[in-house]
């Protein structure tokens, strides 16, 4: 313990004390302030990605002739060595599906979400892109989920139907679908 016995020099040393915590705080502040507008960066370039996924995945399946295939190669979308818990997955409707995004009622949809596979379609009402594609029908292949919904039953009333939703799951490196038509059903497939 540093005793000083002197006014000025106790004042001193009290100074010195209290600008040296104010700049440790300092340093803190910006840092906190670092990382934060790193991780609004981060999140806003997933978006972006995300966007860039389904324009691909849109574009190239209206484009298709029926008996046509053709490879899409999409960026990831989750957090390096994040495969196995990342929430973003490519999901796809047809317009006569009883549980569809609200946006696209009586539309087939492909769409890029976030969110917990147990519910896909608040995923993707919620944190969800997605947009018509112009066929008769979509189908999606591997991952396929089982998933509890709610279905209106005229007679009975409200029932809980178990259906199955196929989705493909984003990983952290290029992932690479490919698009075909036949008989004007727009298929994606995740290939590897």
């Amino acid at each position: 313990m540093i005793r000083i016995n002197n006014k000025k020099g106790f004042l001193l040393l009290e100074k010195s004390v209290l600008e040296l915590i104010l700049t440790i705080i300092g340093i803190l502040l910006i840092l906190v302030v670092v990382v934060y507008l790193f991780g609004l960066v981060s999140t806003a370039q997933v978006k972006r990605n995300a966007q860039t996924s389904l324009d691909i995945l849109e574009s190239r399946a209206n484009s298709l002739e029926d008996g046509q295939k053709i490879m899409a190669k999409l960026p990831g979308l989750c957090k390096e060595g994040n495969d196995k818990t990342c929430d973003w997955f490519i999901a796809g409707w047809n317009k006569d599906d009883l549980k569809i995004p609200e946006k696209y009622l009586l539309k087939n949809v492909i769409c890029v979400c976030n969110g917990k596979m147990d519910d896909l379609v608040s995923a993707c009402n919620v944190q969800g892109l997605c947009r018509e594609v112009k066929s008769a029908k979509i189908e999606i292949a591997l991952n396929s989920f089982e998933v509890k919904v709610d279905a209106m039953n005229k007679k009975e009333g409200k029932t809980t139907e178990l259906i199955k939703l196929p989705i493909i799951a984003f990983q952290s490196n290029l992932i690479e679908v490919e698009i075909s038509k036949n008989n004007g059903v727009v298929s994606f497939k995740k290939i590897g």
